[in-house]
Order: structure tokens, then sequence, then C-alpha cells
């Protein structure tokens, strides 16, 4: 691959969900973003299908989840296989599925350094598989049982079981009714669930008025993620009327409980105005907040905050750290800010 880029030829974007990494999802004239570390994420995700025995989240759902409401929706290998397989693999594996590219090894060398103590072989891992897989049918055959019972629990697990195709095959229309089944009597993860089912059309026909009904009902309960995204849904008038009220609301709920990108977009509003009376001191604490948990633009807003001494004391080195700080993670203007 390196040797194909040096000659600034197109990569071919042919690739399999769950096994591509998001550069792989951008157009021609963006291929210099791939490189060994787009192959070692396909590698990770082939690892972490032998351990688990499903793919990875696809990445555009990842990206998707993070943007909207700040959580990546990977489960790592470390927590699915604790106990069943060596550490150092299990890392070596989270190390090659980073969402972010720079974050990734950077070559397979740079990889091999995580596992020179990995002591387990494939041949191991091909017979813990198939006890895995021999588990995973036992759990949702268990799981099946409680839910036919009527527990609400093991009926939000079934679906969830549907959903990824663990010890059964994919069925979104089965996820679908056992979602509602548990969402009627208020699971909370449930009723995010089927907003997401509704919203993206998964085992039901699409339909954004149904997905903000339920998004509501678990942002009801203080779900975070389901808060930001009513916020979202309420500002861009999305399965409801545009209602800027509301959307401050649901904004700051969900950026109280510390949603990454609720707490950006509070400090844009207030920055621009929208909906609140300007204010760079309340722009600024919210714009902090966010970049503590390493929201890249939230970070250039804070090094143009403190360069400038809007909302807080002008101080040029911690304007330089934080310009720092979104220049490591890629961004070009505090890159470019920086010199």
């Amino acid at each position: 691959r390196k040797a194909v880029s040096k000659h600034k030829r197109t990569l071919t974007s042919l690739f399999s969900k769950g096994y591509a990494p998001i550069e792989q999802y951008e157009s021609s004239e963006e291929a210099e973003t791939q490189g060994p570390w787009t192959d070692i994420y396909s590698l990770g995700a082939t690892m972490y299908r032998c351990i688990s025995g499903m793919a990875p989240t696809d990445a555009i759902d990842r990206s998707s989840a993070i943007i909207h409401t700040g959580h990546d929706t990977y489960v790592s290998a470390i927590e699915i296989g604790e106990g069943r397989y060596s550490k150092p693999l299990l890392e070596a594996i989270d190390f090659a599925l980073q969402f972010k590219r720079d974050e990734r090894p950077s070559d397979i060398s740079e990889w091999e350094i995580g596992m020179d103590n990995l002591s387990t072989t494939m041949g191991d891992i091909t017979i813990q598989n198939s006890i895995l897989e021999v588990e995973n049918k036992n759990r949702f055959m268990s799981a099946k049982k409680a839910a036919k019972e009527g527990n609400i629990k093991a009926q939000a697990e079934l679906a969830y079981y549907y959903v990824r195709g663990i010890g059964t095959e994919k069925d979104d229309s089965m996820a679908f009714n056992w979602y509602f089944n548990a969402a009627q009597h208020n699971n909370i993860n449930s009723q995010y669930n089927l907003g997401v089912m509704y919203a993206k059309g998964r085992g039901v026909k699409q339909n954004f008025a149904e997905a903000f009904r339920w998004y509501k009902k678990a942002a009801e309960q203080g779900d975070s993620a389901a808060q930001a995204t009513i916020g979202m849904m309420c500002e861009k008038g999305i399965g409801t009327d545009k209602n800027m009220k509301e959307a401050i609301i649901y904004y700051r709920l969900a950026a109280e409980q510390n949603n990454v990108n609720a707490q950006y977009t509070l400090g844009s509003w207030y920055v621009k105005g929208n909906d609140v009376e300007k204010d760079y001191c309340a722009a600024f604490e919210w714009f902090q907040k966010a970049a503590e948990q390493g929201h890249i633009n939230a970070q250039l807003n804070l090094g143009y905050f403190y360069g400038k001494g809007k909302g807080v004391e002008r101080d040029d080195e911690k304007a330089f750290n934080w310009f720092e700080k979104a220049a490591k993670q890629g961004n070009a203007n505090a890159q470019y800010n920086l010199g």
C-alpha cells in the first residue's frame, strides 16, 4: 500500500462492513489517508471476529454514534475476551481497531511491539471460538426462554442478540419486536434502540416521528445519548417541528451528564447567539468541558478563546497548548495556528 500511495494512484474502495476503517469510506481524492494502518484495522477486525464470533461495529455506525451522541459503539476485545484470551492479544486487537487512524499502529512493526508477549496461538483461538459459539447459543436460548416468560431484561437482551447475530442469525425484524415489548415496559435501553431502528429503518419502515417518540421516552428517563439526539432533532426539525427552546433544554440535560457533543453544541450556540443570548464566558465553559474529553473542535476553539481573551483572560501559553492538542488529532486549522 505504501508503494501505491507514493505513485499517487487511486486505492480501490472494496471492503466489507465491519472490517473497513472510516478512511475507506472516503472519496478517492482522499486516498492518501489510507496506509498500513488501514490494513491493520482489517486484520484486527478479522481477529476480533475469531474471538467474538461477530465482526466489530461498522465504522460508519461508529462515526454516526460519535457525532450524534459522543459515544463510540465499539465493544472492546478486552471486554469480550477477558479471562478467555491473553491480555496482549486483546490489547493488540483493540489497538488495531482504534477509530482514529492516528491512534492505530502506523505500521506492522509498531503493532508487533504490543504482541511481544503474546502466547495465544491461532490454534487456541479456533478451539476457543468453537467453545464461544456454543456458549453464545446457550445464552441466546436462555434469553429466549426468559423473554417468552415475560422477563423484560431478557427481552432487551434477546433483541440485542438478534441485532448482532449472537447465538443466532441476525434478524432485525425479531430484534425490533423484542425491543418493542421491552420498551413498552419502560426499559430505557430498548426505548433508545427502538429510536435507532425507526430512524434507520431497520426491522421496520423508517419513521422519524416514531424515532423521536421513542428517543424522547428514553431521554425523559435520563439517557444522555437520547437527550442529545432529541436536542438535535428539535434543532433540525427531524421527526418533529423545529423547537429551539426544547433543543437547548435537552442539549443542556445531556451536556450536564458529560455528553461531549452536547457540550460542544451549547458552546457554539453561546458564541453565535442561537436562540440564547451571546455569552462568551458560558461558551468557554462548555468548550472547556468538551475539550477535556478530547473534542477536537472544542480544543481548537479553546485555543482561539485563550489567544483572543474571549470569555477568559488571555493566555498565549494555554492557547498554544490547546492548539497543539487539536493539531495532534489532525486538525488543519490548529496546525496552521501553530505555524
